[in-house]
């Protein structure tokens, strides 16, 4: 009875072996990495990480199919009939099991790292595990990674002195899986190169649309030291791809480093260079000014010193005092604005050449609020002493204050070159991260008045609206200005009234930006939405 019994348990075995391997959705690898078929791990306490199954990219690049999985953790990788996978842990100590999709068949298993074929198309189960008896870990974070196929011929230009020549317009296509890294951030690097046509120019160089994270950079020279813009994001929301501009002065050649944001960041890209003219420098001192268009704005942080310039055009001036748009944390304002102001060296400040301390004459109500911890005010502030500018000459400006920040345009190139920040350990200036911006002021063109000091109250309404606004102050309106979203002047009136109601009607649909600035010397800015 006992020898009947063992007869049919081992038949019945043998049939749900045959079973197993005859209905699994992957059919038996002859390639098996292992010395014993069964010795695989395929539970897996910790489930799978990351939930969306890796789709590795067969050009030779070791990826990362999680830089932070855990042992008793398994990751689904899509795989090619025919094509040798390279499955590996950042702990060597790691054993690695390769199970089929449904996690009842075991195709490989080794310690560190697994050579396998594949003799199918499908997805497989990529396991790690702390030793072969199957223990489970949370402890410690590990890398499953992954390789197949060849690398491709390194791209001609991933060394400096073999950049590809842009021009403007031009498009293309690129790829940095098998290009060196020379230099700026620890990730495979592109070069090209821009000349200028003699004409100074905003210049701007898009990846918007590549398939990796990017980071791009521009330098003055091979060399790699004199940074003249870079930045990481800039796309539309959910790109991780890169869009930076910057200012040709019409002669140099810049040189532009397409690479990842970090060592593990490689991939296709697209490229589109495109070009402006850069508009000639204000001839009056009214017309020096960057406007707001929040809340697709940002705000760089005053503590680490940030100047903007000012390019003077033939005819020089003096100015009385500066408008910045400050940021304080909501309910704080700022006690003191004081300024230094720098010679022009090459795009960025270069020697200080004097400083004038501020007054504050008076603030605006809250503009909005940023980041739902900041209101932007616009700050009047008087100079202790007249500033004047000569003619074709370019200044930089820096304010130095108590407010948190002071808020920049994302509408690049509204006036002069971007601005730029200083590196507080080395003290260099350098240029604020991509998108290129100018930071929102008006200057004081007239000596302020001692009855300048008194903030008033002022409304505008409706908004929305159709036909006219509605502006009301204590204080005559001394002048308004009408801008749309990208900065250009559509209205100017020189008013000297009361309370005035402004026609809009001739406006077509849309946000305009409104531009006020009172007898006293207060300036009010607002959004009118036009429909």
């Amino acid at each position: 009875m006992k020898l009947k019994f063992l007869s049919f348990a081992l038949f019945f075995f043998n049939f749900l072996l045959f079973g197993q391997e005859f209905t699994s959705n992957n059919s038996f690898s002859s390639n098996i990495n292992s010395t014993e078929f069964d010795a695989g791990c395929l539970d897996a306490g910790y489930g799978q990480y990351p939930l969306d199954v890796f789709e590795p990219i067969c050009m030779g690049i070791v990826q990362d199919v999680t830089p932070i999985g855990w042992a008793g953790e398994f990751s689904k990788v899509n795989v090619t009939q025919g094509t040798e996978y390279i499955f590996s842990s950042t702990v060597s100590s790691d054993f690695i099991t390769i199970g089929n999709n449904d996690g009842n068949l075991v195709l490989a298993t080794g310690l560190g790292s697994v050579t396998w074929t594949s003799d199918f198309n499908g997805t497989i189960r990529f396991y790690t595990h702390l030793d072969s008896s199957c223990a489970s870990s949370n402890t410690t974070s590990r890398a499953r990674r992954v390789q197949c196929g060849e690398n491709p011929p390194p791209p001609i230009n991933d060394e400096c002195e073999n950049a590809i020549a842009l021009s403007c317009g031009e498009t293309g296509v690129g790829q940095t899986y098998s290009a060196n890294d020379s230099g700026a951030r620890e990730s495979n690097d592109i070069f090209f190169t821009y000349t200028g046509n003699g004409t100074p120019e905003y210049v701007t160089m898009s990846l918007c649309g590549s398939s990796f994270n990017t980071f791009v950079h521009v330098y003055s020279d091979c060399s790699l030291t004199n940074e003249i813009a870079f930045g990481n994001y800039g796309c539309d929301s959910g790109d991780l791809s890169s869009i930076v501009s910057f200012t040709s002065d019409g002669l140099s050649t810049y040189v532009i480093v397409v690479e990842g944001y970090d060592d593990d960041d490689f991939g296709d890209f697209v490229y589109e260079l495109s070009c402006m003219n850069v508009p000639p420098p204000p001839q009056d001192c009214e017309e020096f000014e960057v406007l707001s268009n929040w809340p697709e704005n940002s705000f760089g942080a005053i503590s680490i010193h940030l100047a903007t310039d000012l390019p003077i055009g033939d005819n020089g001036f003096t100015i009385y005092g500066m408008r910045p748009n400050l940021l304080s944390e909501i309910g704080e304002i700022a006690s003191f604005v004081n300024f230094e102001i720098y010679e022009d060296n090459v795009g960025l400040p270069g020697s200080l050449i004097t400083t004038r301390t501020g007054t504050i004459i008076n603030y605006s109500n809250s503009l909005g609020i940023f980041q739902g911890a900041y209101q932007i005010r616009n700050y009047t502030v008087a100079f202790d002493s007249p500033l004047t500018f000569n003619p074709n000459t370019r200044y930089w400006i820096s304010i130095d204050s108590d407010a948190a920040g002071w808020e920049y345009s994302s509408v690049y190139g509204s006036l002069g070159f971007a601005d730029v920040q200083r590196d507080l350990q080395t003290g260099l200036w350098e240029p604020m991260e991509n998108p290129q911006q100018n930071f929102v002021f008006n200057l004081i063109c007239n000596e302020l008045g001692v009855n300048d000091s008194n903030l008033v109250d002022f409304a505008y309404y409706p908004n929305p609206s159709i036909d006219f606004v509605n502006i009301i102050s204590p204080e005559k309106i001394e002048s308004i200005s009408i801008y749309d979203l990208s900065g250009k002047k559509l209205m100017h009136q020189d008013l000297g009234l009361k309370d005035p109601q402004i026609e809009i009607h001739h406006l077509a649909t849309g946000t305009y930006i409104f531009h006020v600035i009172l007898e006293n010397g207060q300036v009010e800015t607002f959004k009118i939405v036009k429909k």
